[in-house]
């Protein structure tokens, strides 16, 4: 993972006995995480770092975020599906 900047917060927080950690907030607001906001957890072992990003769902072939389908559980756009739709009769049965 690239080394990104970061600012410190100044927050401190616990891991209670289920290993949660409260989000501040103040920071979920600025960072517009809501309830139910999904979020990937990477970790760094050797430098001790824990990073949360938000997490975007998106096409599983093209990587856009709008108009998504769910296909065998996982996220297909519209416009993929299409395109699959087209191959799959050129290639016939």
């Amino acid at each position: 993972m690239a080394k990104v900047n970061f600012t410190d917060t100044g927050m401190v927080r616990p891991v209670d006995g289920l290993g949660r950690v409260v989000i501040p907030c103040g920071l979920r607001e600025a960072m517009g995480i809501e309830p139910e906001t999904l979020l990937s957890v990477f970790a760094d072992g050797a430098a001790e770092e824990i990073l949360l990003k938000v997490y975007h769902i998106k096409c599983l072939f093209c990587g856009a975020g709008e108009d998504l389908t769910d296909f065998s559980g996982r996220k297909v756009c519209r416009s993929c599906v299409a395109a699959l739709g087209d191959m799959a009769s050129e290639v016939g049965p």
